[in-house]
């Protein structure tokens, strides 16, 4: 029973951590509109762990150097930091070259008679 006591106790600081984290960075984030501050910070808040681990990615992502230091140890270098992620080496020359599928069905089925859309 101690335990499960214990053990809920460190999982519940460590939500609590992750949540101030994600607070203090959504507060130093210059990049954010005010609206957009106080809707992350409620989707924080109301999605305990989910929230504070997404807004701490996503913030991460676009102005790094909001996310306070002490959020990036061990637990959520990687989510934080943004290592981890090995370039695609799949790519081709092709790739973001595509076609619109409506227009082409129109074209193979001779519906397109060459005015605009």
């Amino acid at each position: 029973m101690e335990i499960i006591l214990t053990l809920s106790v460190l999982f519940g600081v460590f939500v609590l951590w992750v949540n101030i984290g994600a607070t203090v960075a959504l507060s130093h984030d210059d990049t954010l509109e005010s609206i957009q501050r106080w809707a992350q910070g409620i989707f924080v808040w109301a999605v305990p762990l989910l929230g504070g681990l997404t807004v701490l990615h996503l913030t991460a992502s676009h102005f790094p150097e909001a996310v306070p230091r002490w959020v990036s140890i061990w637990p959520l270098k990687k989510l934080v930091s943004g290592e981890g992620h090995a370039p695609n080496t799949n790519r081709n020359e092709n790739e973001g070259q595509g076609f619109d599928l409506a227009v082409s069905h129109r074209q193979h089925s001779g519906l397109d008679h060459g005015g605009s859309d």
